[in-house]
């Protein structure tokens, strides 16, 4: 398990406003074989993800992840004032003072406080902190917007060069051991592998043996595979909650763990597949990899894979896209689709909203920018 040493914010005195904007985590295969409960059952996890940055789809603005700017502002109450806006999720909203972090008083419930204890503010008490989150996409999008929040917070006091492999862990002990949430790891070694100051691919293979025993190995994407992903779709279906499809999984699987282990094992054998895609550069194999893990979901749980996804789904597929269902899966969340020209993305696009109401968006990958 990582070292939960408080760490000192990198806060220089005369720097008064710190940054970071954290990608989201996007593909995911072998999903689900990085919760702590189905990791035993199966002898370890392999994730393998991609991570990237959004924006409404046709639009000029810039691309971005989870932003959390930090103002460190005089004090006006004894101990520092701890106040978060989250204008894209209300429910990330939160305030408190400084000494309420340190001693552990705060409300547990909230997330960012959750992160926040986790850091040596002691060099900025008594001053307050006014802390604001802006996301692209709403939360409840099974893009790990939770975790992004975690690590955005660890990486505006820590630094963006801060080691990865750290950040993450510091996020996921704050949201699993302090909020006391039910969370697999992958999401915070995305957001944290993404948000490096030299990252030079968002694809990572996460391998591990426990909850708190990883590999993170960067992956190279070669030029076939990244021409797709420069013509990537996500949809917005509406938030869900995926704490309660995690909840309803394990309840299903609690029956027959000789079967579970069979449905999970094939789960994470998709990693090996999406990294074979990678390590060939074949958008052939890739797609395989694709349907490997929409077809290993349905076979892990029928509620993963809603009836609007299903339609999204072969609506890309008449396109020449591919998809995945990511996160948690249900009804809700996000699709997420690649398709080999521009034009084909852009079919897709109207088609589908012929079939409903949802909202698009482009995606920018960390490192793919040479291609």
């Amino acid at each position: 398990m990582t070292d939960m040493t408080l760490a000192p914010a990198l806060l220089p005195e005369l720097l008064r406003t710190y940054r970071a904007d954290v990608p989201l985590r996007l593909w995911d295969h072998g999903k689900w074989s990085d919760v702590e409960k189905f990791l035993a059952l199966i002898g370890g996890g392999a994730v393998l993800n991609l991570c990237g940055r959004l924006r409404l789809w046709g639009s000029n603005d810039l691309f971005s992840g989870i932003v959390i700017n930090v103002n460190v502002l005089p004090p006006t109450i004894h101990g520092g004032r701890v106040i978060v806006r989250a204008g894209a999720d209300p429910s990330f909203n939160a305030n408190c003072t400084v000494e309420q972090l340190v001693d552990g008083s705060f409300d547990h419930n909230e997330l960012a406080l959750c992160v926040l204890s986790t850091i040596d503010l002691s060099r900025i008490i008594p001053c307050d902190l006014e802390i604001t989150v802006v996301a692209p996409i709403p939360p409840g999008a099974s893009l790990g917007t939770s975790a992004a929040l975690g690590v955005a917070i660890e990486r505006a006091f820590l630094g963006n060069a801060h080691d990865s492999l750290k950040i993450a862990e510091r996020a996921l002990f704050a949201e699993k051991e302090v909020a006391g949430k039910n969370t697999g790891r992958q999401d915070h070694d995305a957001a944290a592998n993404g948000s490096h100051c030299d990252v030079w691919t968002p694809a990572i293979m996460i391998e591990m043996t426990s909850l708190w025993e990883a590999t993170v190995t960067s992956t190279p994407i070669g030029s076939n595979i990244a021409s797709w992903l420069k013509n990537t779709v996500v949809t917005y279906l509406g938030s869900h909650d995926s704490s309660d499809i995690h909840q309803a999984l394990m309840a299903e699987l609690e029956g027959d763990s000789a079967a579970a282990e069979v449905k999970l094992t094939r789960i994470r054998q998709t990693a090996e597949l999406a990294r074979k895609a990678l390590a060939e550069d074949s958008t052939e194999l890739f797609s395989q990899a694709c349907q490997a893990l929409l077809d290993a979901q349905r076979g892990l749980s029928q509620a993963l894979i809603g009836g609007r996804s299903h339609v999204l789904i072969e609506t890309a597929r008449h396109f020449d896209g591919v998809s995945c269902v990511p996160g948690a899966g249900g009804n809700g969340g996000s699709l997420i689709s690649c398709f080999p020209s521009r034009e084909q993305a852009e079919g897709f696009v109207s088609e589908a909203q012929k079939a409903g109401s949802y909202r698009f968006y482009e995606v920018e990958y960390p490192g793919l920018n040479h291609h």
